[in-house]
């Protein structure tokens, strides 16, 4: 019996999805990473992540516990992005972080700031259960 070219195309298609879903990396856990204050202290910060095909949810957690809900989060292919809308000090701030997963590390770019924000770059490690 010979199968028809349109047939094989169809079938190849139709597994597509599942192949890419493997190749994408794990994103789902906590993240940490370290940074310096404005008095120069080093301090710490998380975030839980959970992927959904390419919707990302979660929280980042501040040095102080406080756990703040992850807005407009994206996941494509090994590209991650989503906003925090913080309260630093008394007023509201907007963070928007972009990055690209790499196994146990994410490196990308943070934007944030009050009148001219400006990119920091980031670099966190998956924390190991």
């Amino acid at each position: 019996m010979r199968v028809s070219p349109m047939i094989t195309v169809l079938v190849a298609l139709a597994f597509a999805p599942l192949a890419l879903a493997d190749d994408r990396p794990a994103i789902d856990g906590t993240w940490k990473w370290s940074y310096k204050t404005k008095d120069g202290k080093d301090v710490e910060a998380s975030v839980k992540l959970k992927a959904d095909g390419e919707k990302l949810t979660g929280a980042f957690v501040s040095r102080e516990g406080e756990e703040t809900p992850i807005e407009n989060g994206k996941v494509v292919g090994d590209q991650i992005s989503f906003d925090v809308n913080r309260t630093v000090g008394d007023q509201k701030m907007l963070f928007k972080y972009s990055g690209k997963i790499a196994g146990d590390t994410i490196t990308g770019k943070i934007i944030f700031g009050r009148e001219k924000p400006l990119p920091h770059e980031w670099e966190a490690k998956r924390v190991k259960p």
